[in-house]
């Protein structure tokens, strides 16, 4: 997966800020004041509905990714909050390339236009606004995501077993090269991977966090990672004592 290509994701006052830059600059174009006004309100809406377009595009679909990277994303944020998150994003923009054009329209029809072209620009950025939790939301989980170790579909072995019983030395050891090392933000620690050559075939080494002898239910998330792992990529588990 090429999480770490998902660029940051903007916050309300960020989205806004640029789209008034936009628009301020194709509004000096228009020499007839009116239609100033009215071009303004267009291109906010529509700066603005390109703008999360492109939020939500950045992010893969969450139903068809590899079950491991799926596990990871609902066991730390819990998919159901993500796809609501990105659903407002979608919501937001459907709103901006919906109502934008009316908004725009009706200052042409106005006798104020500069007063009405200030309440479409407050409209749309309330809705802008209505969504800046979800817009930090995605960003926080971008920064993390994009930190994922890189998980291919080679010949797997997953090392597992319990805390300390120098699981993360034995894949240094067997590595080709340094292993890759991904942490998540509750822990230091956190799935490495390594590779090591056999013949013509490169195999797969990971190394999970330690397992305690309890059910899955009371888990902690960093042992939640080390079953979604197990579960999803092994195809042999060397399991250390």
């Amino acid at each position: 997966m090429e999480f770490e290509k998902i660029p940051t994701v903007p916050t309300a006052d960020e989205i806004l800020d640029r789209s008034f830059r936009r628009a301020a600059s194709k509004m000096r174009l228009k020499r007839n004041k009116d239609r100033a006004n009215e071009e303004f309100v267009r291109t906010v809406s529509q700066a603005i509905h390109d703008r999360l377009v492109r939020v939500m595009q950045s992010f893969p679909d969450f139903n068809t990714v590899p079950p491991f990277y799926r596990d990871i994303v609902d066991i730390m944020w819990g998919l159901d909050r993500v796809k609501k998150s990105l659903g407002a994003v979608g919501w937001a923009a459907r709103w901006a390339r919906t109502h934008g054009p009316g908004l725009a329209y009706q200052t042409r029809k106005a006798e104020e236009t500069a007063a009405l072209r200030k309440r479409a620009v407050a409209r749309l950025s309330s809705v802008v606004h209505q969504i800046d939790d979800d817009l930090r939301f995605l960003n926080e989980m971008r920064n993390v995501i994009r930190k994922l170790p890189h998980v291919s579909e080679e010949f797997t072995v997953v090392v597992a077993g319990y805390p300390n019983v120098g699981k993360s030395s034995f894949i240094r050891l067997v590595s080709s090269a340094d292993p890759e090392v991904a942490s998540y933000p509750f822990t230091t620690k956190g799935i490495i991977v390594g590779h090591r050559m056999a013949g013509n075939e490169r195999m797969q080494f990971i190394d999970t966090p330690g397992l305690l002898d309890r059910p899955y239910e009371e888990r902690n998330p960093i042992e939640r990672q080390a079953v979604t792992a197990i579960i999803n990529l092994a195809d042999v588990i060397l399991c250390m004592l």
